[in-house]
């Protein structure tokens, strides 16, 4: 299970633990759509990087010693959307790193369009 790419390993004095590229997707997604000004993840339809309804949107790199992850967010209008996209990276590389224990290397987010 270890070399399945869909896995982030962490090694541990215990033996190892991995954790599934959508928990970490769901849990990135999750945080995202709690920051202020963000209206949706992906496009209006929802489909980006074909992933399912609770991590659309939300892209997963597996490093092996780390994480990366793209997300494409849809902002509300009204909103400085450098400072939601900086608000995003924070919530999740803080969220990802808490619940799962992952370093994460790099937030990277697509700012894909306002919400009228």
């Amino acid at each position: 299970m270890a070399d399945n790419k869909e896995y982030f390993t962490l090694p541990g004095d215990k033996g190892n633990i991995n954790i599934s590229e959508d928990v970490i997707a769901t849990v990135a997604a999750n945080a995202a759509r709690d920051v202020d000004g963000v209206a949706s993840l992906g496009r209006d339809n929802g489909e980006i990087w074909g992933k399912k309804p609770a991590s659309r949107g939300v892209r997963v790199i597996n490093n092996g010693e780390d994480v990366a992850v793209e997300l494409g967010i849809m902002v509300k209008r009204n909103t400085a959307v450098h400072k939601v996209g900086t608000a995003v990276q924070d919530a999740v590389k803080s969220a990802l790193e808490g619940v799962t224990g992952a370093k994460v290397s790099e937030v990277n987010v697509q700012i894909l369009g306002v919400q009228l």
